[in-house]
């Protein structure tokens, strides 16, 4: 047989053979997909009227199945919409992609051109600005992913300047890529990490609308109009189910019941993460005037959300300056629990930072494998004082005020205290901490039903994520199995008619919990 031929055959063996090329992770999925795509039905003939154009971003992503999930999804969408595939294969400084990553995706949409148009966004001409000062912010958080945290991420981001200039000839190609194709609305992964948070930035200053998703095993978060990690429709959904809490009593104490029967769970420690040591009498015999719960840095739910502060070591300088210009102020900052566990430890040293004040016992930095649990805590606080935290609802809903210097999702529900301004933001901590902000047994119950939307109707229980282990699974299925779920019918239901999932969640929750129902969980979805 001739050598040419011998290679050629190889190329084509399966990559467990002896003698096949070794392949990376990344590449067998590529292959299991395109293997996949064998399965899907034709699409049908593009001559439906009002079809909405929508652009689907494939990018790659960290060799997860982030892509595959995309094209999974506009796959389905292209039954009912006229969908088009973003090609950005574009490299930004420090956020490279590896070669074998974009080539598997190449010989991905190949195969795929013959049911879907494709638009490399790497080709479009320029046009167009950006603000710089969200650059600035978009590569700090972007390093702040990659160092695990604020301190390294600052002499990252100094090494790699360029990459504003990157990020800003990108913007002008997306500006460009939009203006030609006219979406009606853009489907993309995260919203803050690599470029997605341009791509969201670019769609809303054309009006363009978007819906992005984010993902841990077994659970799928789809939001519209934001960055999924920040519960970005959580407004408009709070406002369509309190609408429904107050109209129906039932209907408000079956929310209300939620809630407090995760609260507790929490409380005690026995969720599935089972991150909160159980409660102790030394703990709660503590008593601070103020509680600071420190998100995970580097979690996409705490990046990008400056408002007051420019970051967390600037808002952590600024309380601690006013602590100690207040005697006998004190305050716990707390870290998150999670950094216990080595994968999630974060690489910010906030105790020495904390130390160079010298409040003495008017200040405990309490770690994330100290023996406290967080609401034993919030027992004799007067004040809270979140990023982002749930705790922050968690404080409300047992009647401590809550006072926000970041954007977070939960603002405008109508149970925190939103400054505006940093004058205002220590203005409101000196008045809670004298007693004058309450909270109203209204704003209580905003924070229940903010609460149990968080807790219950924003991520759907699902096999289909982009997370890996769970590919390995969805990926085996044939599309119109999958499809048929209950749980992918709420997700077409939810991007095709852009209702937040929040909103339908709650409606199948409702639904089995209605005395027709006899099941005490919901259905699917």
């Amino acid at each position: 047989m001739p050598k040419n031929l011998v290679e050629k055959v190889r190329q084509h063996l399966p990559q467990w053979m002896p003698w096949g090329k070794p392949r990376t992770r990344f590449e067998r999925m590529t292959d299991q997909f395109i293997r996949r795509l064998r399965l899907w039905p034709a699409m049908p003939p593009k001559v439906i009227e009002k079809r909405k154009k929508i652009g689907v971003l494939i990018s790659p992503w960290l060799e997860t199945a982030v892509p595959f999930f995309s094209i999974e999804c506009a796959l389905s969408l292209a039954k009912d919409e006229d969908v088009t595939l973003i090609w950005d294969p574009v490299n930004i400084r420090f956020n490279t992609r590896r070669g074998h990553e974009t080539e598997s995706l190449i010989r991905c949409l190949d195969r795929i051109k013959k049911w879907l148009p494709v638009v490399d966004v790497s080709k479009m001409k320029g046009l167009g600005g950006i603000d710089r000062g969200f650059l600035e912010i978009v590569q700090y958080e972007n390093a702040v992913a990659r160092t695990l945290g604020e301190q390294k991420a600052v002499e990252l981001s100094e090494r790699h300047g360029e990459s504003l200039d990157e990020m800003a000839a990108h913007a002008g190609r997306i500006r460009a890529l939009l203006q030609t194709q006219q979406f009606d609305w853009l489907y993309v992964p995260g919203g803050v990490w690599g470029t997605s948070a341009i791509y969201l930035r670019v769609a809303e200053e054309m009006g363009v609308s978007t819906t992005t998703f984010d993902s841990g095993e077994g659970i799928i978060f789809i939001t519209h109009d934001g960055a999924a990690a920040h519960f970005a429709d959580m407004l408009p959904a709070f406002r369509d189910i309190m609408h429904d809490a107050k109209k129906a009593p039932a209907e408000r104490d079956r929310m209300r019941a939620a809630a407090h029967e995760v609260l507790e769970v929490r409380r005690q420690g026995t969720d599935q993460y089972k991150l909160q040591p159980k409660s102790s009498e030394a703990a709660k015999a503590e008593s601070w005037d103020i509680l600071l719960p420190l998100n995970y840095r580097s979690d996409t739910a705490a990046m990008c959300r400056q408002r007051l502060f420019p970051s967390v070591k600037s808002w952590l300088e600024q309380v601690l300056a006013w602590v100690k210009e207040h005697p006998p102020v004190t305050i716990a900052i707390r870290q998150h629990p999670c950094e216990k566990i080595p994968e999630f430890r974060g690489s910010d040293q906030w105790s020495e930072l904390i130390k160079s004040y010298d409040l003495g016992d008017r200040c405990r930095f309490i770690a994330a494998e100290d023996e406290v649990n967080t609401y034993d805590l919030l027992s004799k606080v007067r004040a809270v004082l979140p990023c982002t935290s749930r705790v922050g609802i968690e404080a409300a809903i047992l009647d401590k005020p809550v006072i926000l210097g970041w954007e977070c999702y939960f603002q405008e529900c109508g149970f925190a205290w939103n400054a505006r301004t940093t004058k205002e933001y220590f203005s409101l901590i000196e008045r809670a901490l004298s007693g004058e902000l309450t909270v109203s047994a209204d704003a209580r119950l905003s924070a229940e039903i903010t609460y149990y939307i968080a807790e219950k109707c924003f991520g759907m229980e699902t096999v289909f994520t982009p997370v890996p282990v769970d590919f390995h699974k969805w990926v085996q299925m044939p599309p119109q199995e999958l499809w048929s779920t209950p749980e992918l019918k709420m997700l077409r239901e939810t991007l095709l008619t852009r209702q937040p999932l929040a909103v339908l969640r709650n409606r199948r929750w409702k639904a089995a919990s209605s005395p027709a129902t006899s099941s005490s969980t919901p259905a699917k979805g």
